[in-house]
This record gives C-alpha cells, structure tokens and sequence, in this order.
C-alpha cells in the first residue's frame, strides 16, 4: 500500500517553486545534486506548506473473474449479479467483498479518480508545460509526426 500526501501553500510561487525542486530532485544524475534539491524540496515544505491530509492509496486489485448475465457455463467465475462491492471502514475504499481488493481502474488511476470526484482540475500539466517549454513542442511534434508515418 501507498501514500498520497496533500499539502497545501498559502503562496502560489513557493507552491510552484516546491514542485520544481521534486522534480529536479528525481532527475538528478549525481548525488551532490539530489542532497542540494532534496534539502531545498524540505525547506520550502517546512516553511510554506501546511499538510492536509495523508490518503492510503491501493496498489493491489480486484482479480476475481466476473461474469454478466451469460447463461453458459460460468464454473470457477462469480456471477455480476450476485457479487457485491462494499467501503472499507478504516479507508473509505469500494472493495469487492470476496477478495477484499478495489477495482483495477481505480488502482491504476487513484489519483486522477481522487480530484475528479470532487471536481478538481491538476495543474501540474500546465506548470510543467510553463517550466519546460520545449519538450512538450518536441513531444507534440513527435506525436504528430507518428501519426502522419501511420496514415
């Protein structure tokens, strides 16, 4: 199981500024490099973020096998009629009751599924699009140009 931290900045740049130092931290080559970053990405979180809330996160799923209506031979399989999924206590997870497991799509796309319920928007393509402008051109143009070899 994983972790999700929320933390929030009362200030946009020290936000954006938090960020930009993760991100150079995990890109780091060297060691001297990733102790710099890592000691700035501790600073500004100690001094500008508030922590809001800490969120288990699944990385198992659900692999029971889940028949709908068929009226074949479904032996070894549970029937989608009869199978129930239920919300854990402890974390407020929909599991399927036999296997105690979430679904697949809501392990693999946990946090995407965490802001859409609520409506939120991620901002981070957008910040990322702002702090390296030419590799989404590059990566765009490859797009394109893979798209243009297949036709």
């Amino acid at each position: 199981m994983a972790r999700v931290v929320i933390l929030s900045f009362g200030d946009n740049d020290a936000a954006e500024h938090f960020i930009e130092s993760v991100w150079a931290a995990q890109e780091a080559e060297d060691n001297e490099t990733t102790e710099r970053e890592i000691t700035a990405t501790g600073a500004i979180a100690a001094a500008c973020a508030t922590v809001e809330a800490l969120v288990a996160r699944p990385t198992v799923w659900c692999e029971c096998k889940i028949v709908g209506k068929s009226r074949g031979s479904s032996k070894g399989k549970f029937s989608a009629l009869t199978e129930m999924w239920i919300r854990t206590e402890r974390f407020g997870w929909v599991v399927h009751q036999r296997c105690n497991k979430p679904n697949r799509w809501v392990v693999k796309r946990f946090v995407h599924q965490l802001l859409a319920g609520v409506g939120l928007k991620n901002l981070l393509p957008e910040l990322d699009a702002r702090l390296y402008p030419q590799l989404v051109e590059e990566v765009v143009t490859e797009q394109v140009e893979d798209v243009t070899a297949s036709l």
